[in-house]
């Protein structure tokens, strides 16, 4: 039996902006920002090579970078490095970095607890945790990969894939060590760093995720849950719930970006994450398909539209995928659907 929108959607929507204040929020409307954003290549939260603590110069030159590329959650550089009789400083951050030497090298690493001389085998991994000062002697030439996870997205990894925060993760300094699944994604955000694709974004979102998720599973160890209790329960306040959902509407036929959801909300993604799952027993992702397959129901039971410009209108990338998430959420295609419904 074909379901309705009210039944795909559910009621949660109801229950979160029931009884909303009309007046509008005295600041700057988020919503207003975040249709800016998407306008304007310009406004793109890009995580540029700037923001790490590699330290270019004579020493070291980037021989590419994903600068201009428009990656929000990883900066993914190719460097190539001369000898030098000094140290160089990395100072802190609270980013994590990766590391996948291209060629042999050998060079000497400070860490506060004392120096070590290190040789760099290619296709092999080497982690600096978050909040990691170092110093750095190379004493050969060098060729390598490296790959900056922001901070942001660590969090979020931690809370989506773990239902920990980051707080109970504590990242392990690795020097070396042989993991193939690890090489084998970094060699991927290297192929889409040097090919300069206009279309890498979704890419290298679902490569920023499958390396984190990995990373967290090979080289951090989790305190015990108890040690830092989460403070959940927080939902969206019905100002910020209303500008989400006026947001999705007036993009339903558009790409929906996380990011600027969360800015329609005047939040980090991290913590606009927890309280939509609070608010909306269900991740933005799952509200946002519930949305579009409610969008296509109406216009297949109220239009003579073909199918293929209905999934378009709705967001999705063709006519295929939206039949397959149809049916996952209503039980029948969108050719049956219609022949009910009209």
């Amino acid at each position: 039996m074909a379901m309705s929108p009210k039944d795909v959607v559910g009621s949660p929507l109801a229950d979160v902006v029931d009884n909303v204040d009309a007046a509008e929020d005295p600041v700057a409307n988020p919503l207003r920002t975040a249709m800016i954003r998407r306008r304007n290549p310009l406004w793109q939260t890009e995580f540029r090579l700037s923001e790490t603590p590699l330290v270019l110069g004579n020493e070291t030159v980037a021989a590419s970078s994903s600068d201009g590329l428009g990656w929000p959650d990883i900066n993914a550089a190719v460097t190539t490095g001369r000898p030098h009789a000094f140290d160089i400083q990395f100072s802190a951050s609270p980013d994590l970095w990766v590391l996948t030497p291209m060629a042999e090298a050998d060079a000497t690493i400070g860490f506060e607890k004392g120096r070590e001389n290190v040789h760099f085998q290619p296709n092999t991994v080497f982690v600096m945790p978050p909040e990691t000062p170092h110093t750095v002697q190379r004493n050969s030439p060098s060729r390598m990969l490296h790959v900056f996870i922001k901070a942001e997205l660590l969090s979020e990894v931690a809370e989506e894939l773990f239902d920990r925060p980051i707080l109970n993760f504590r990242f392990i300094s690795t020097l070396g060590a042989e993991d193939p699944g690890t090489v084998w994604i970094m060699r991927s955000i290297k192929e889409l760093l040097l090919s300069r694709a206009e279309q890498t974004d979704l890419n290298i979102r679902y490569l920023a995720r499958a390396l984190t998720a990995n990373l967290f599973c090979r080289y951090s160890e989790a305190s015990k849950p108890e040690l830092h209790l989460r403070s959940g329960g927080e939902r969206l306040t019905n100002i910020q719930a209303r500008r989400v959902f006026e947001y999705i509407e007036a993009n339903i036929s558009n790409e929906i970006r996380l990011d600027d959801l969360a800015v329609a909300a005047g939040l980090s993604r991290s913590v606009f994450i927890l309280r939509f799952k609070t608010s909306m027993h269900q991740t933005p992702h799952q509200y946002v398909m519930k949305e579009r397959v409610k969008r296509g129901m109406e216009m297949l039971g109220k239009t003579n539209l073909p199918i293929g410009a209905i999934a378009s209108a709705c967001g999705f990338s063709d006519h295929a995928h939206f039949s397959v998430v149809f049916k996952k959420l209503v039980n029948v295609s969108p050719s049956c659907f219609r022949r009910e419904n009209q």
